[in-house]
């Protein structure tokens, strides 16, 4: 059976292809914004090898090229219909809210099947859903060098450079693409459209190994999760996980390890993982993975940026019995409710589970890492536009200089302390709750201001 891929874009020239390339969603009224479809259909159909190869198109881009999330879920729809193996996209978003939307689409149909390539923003900040982990994320480079993988790219998500200059021919003309995003998108889809017309029962990851020709794919953000499976002791917390939770475990696309357990290990070793204990294992290449040290052997590869972080950076001290993760949270919620991006820290390895940011505890507390650190965080919330860095991680940190610091303790009642420059806010309060925790944030802006100035 022959590959089908689809272009997710403004549409094509009808003159150009037959008509039943078009697959259209009704709500979409094409207008006269088709070159961009065009040019990546033109430059998918040069490399693809086989001939037979089914291209279709879905108008999912208004006439300026933008586009809904909405838009983007009744397009796939029509692509499981139409048994569509792969899916080019060429546009995305960069603002941080549109996040949890985009992930929650692009993760159910993945885990129905369908392959994503999708270009990065050409702003060059982190867009969704280019840097998701199950997206296969490109970038441009001028020249027409080999694809390349770089290391430094996770913190724009891409897994792939490629050339985006390409001579196209329309009957007689030729017309050469500009260096773009988009146009570097099609490229890749290309050769992952000629590996699967030689093996089809390659997985994502798989395809992923061969492209970039190692041996396994180490993931720094574990997003892909639909439905888990939840093995071992775990800490229960209020705060909702981003996914749902099966007891079946034939139900889950993933298993999340709390415990470690050889014997199940090797049961059940044909699903995507999430690994939270520290004995060392391998997982089958098949399948997505993560691991703490993941994210320690990423900090330890970034670059040295001498450029110090200039977003206000809060340490927090969470002496409670209360529920950290629920704390941390609703304190992101807050910041983001009211248009801040707020990137949260914890040293809690299962906190990326709710969407936090785990960093491991010797990174903090080894002024070996300082640099290390401190580049990794700039990247980080440089590619991502985030406003604020939080930290909480109750350990002696040596490597983060902050400018506010918080202290949460117990006697008969909660106990608050903000300390910023030579100023202390001190308060009491009953219990820990979204009041409390409102209480905080409105504190913590009055102290350092309008946080975008």
């Amino acid at each position: 059976m022959i590959v089908k891929v689809a272009i997710l874009d403004t549409g094509i020239d009808d003159w150009l292809v037959n008509n039943s390339n078009e697959i259209n969603i009704p709500n979409i009224v094409k207008g006269n914004y088709i070159q961009h479809g065009t040019n990546c259909y033109l430059i998918l159909n040069k490399y693809i090898i086989d001939e037979k190869v089914s291209i279709k198109s879905i108008c999912i881009l208004n006439n300026d090229g933008s586009g809904l999330i909405e838009n983007l879920k009744s397009a796939l729809n029509l692509c499981l219909e139409n048994n569509i193996n792969v899916v080019n996209l060429s546009f995305g978003t960069i603002n941080f809210k549109d996040y949890e939307k985009v992930r929650k689409v692009i993760n159910e149909y993945y885990h129905k099947g369908i392959i994503f390539v999708a270009s990065t923003s050409n702003e060059g900040f982190t867009s969704y859903p280019s840097s998701l982990s199950t997206v296969i994320g490109v970038q441009a480079k001028e020249s027409n060098s080999i694809i390349k993988l770089e290391d430094n790219n996770i913190h724009l998500g891409i897994d792939f450079i490629a050339p985006s200059i390409h001579k196209l021919n329309i009957f007689d003309l030729e017309i050469i693409t500009l260096a773009s995003n988009s146009y570097a998108t099609p490229y890749i889809t290309s050769k992952i459209v000629n590996l699967l017309n030689k093996n089809k029962n390659l997985t994502f990851n798989e395809i992923k190994c061969k492209l970039q020709n190692v041996n396994d794919i180490k993931l720094i953000n574990a997003d892909w999760v639909e439905k888990a499976y939840i093995y071992g002791n775990y800490r229960k917390s209020n705060a909702k996980v981003y996914f749902d939770i099966t007891e079946n475990i034939d139900e889950a696309d993933t298993i999340i390890i709390y415990e470690y357990d050889e014997e199940f290990l090797k049961k059940y070793y044909y699903k995507n993982c999430i690994y939270l204990c520290d004995n060392v294992i391998n997982w089958e290449q098949k399948y997505l993975f993560w691991k703490p040290s993941y994210v320690e052997e990423y900090i330890l590869k970034s670059t040295y940026i001498k450029n110090e972080i200039e977003i206000p950076i809060i340490e927090i001290t969470f002496n409670l019995q209360e529920d950290l993760i629920l704390f941390l949270c609703e304190l992101k919620a807050i910041f983001k409710n009211n248009d801040y991006n707020a990137y949260v820290i914890s040293n809690q390895v299962d906190c990326i589970l709710y969407d936090l940011n785990f960093i491991p505890n010797k990174m903090f507390c080894n002024n070996k890492y300082t640099e290390k650190i401190r580049s990794f965080l700039f990247l980080e919330t440089y590619f991502k536009n985030i406003d604020i860095l939080i930290f909480c991680v109750n350990v002696e940190n040596k490597n983060i200089d902050t400018d506010l610091k918080i202290t949460l303790s117990n006697s008969n009642k909660i106990n608050l302390e903000i300390l910023f420059d030579e100023k202390i806010i001190t308060n009491t309060y009953n219990n820990l709750n979204k009041e409390t925790v409102n209480d905080i944030y409105v504190n913590i802006i009055k102290l350092l201001g309008d946080i975008d100035g």
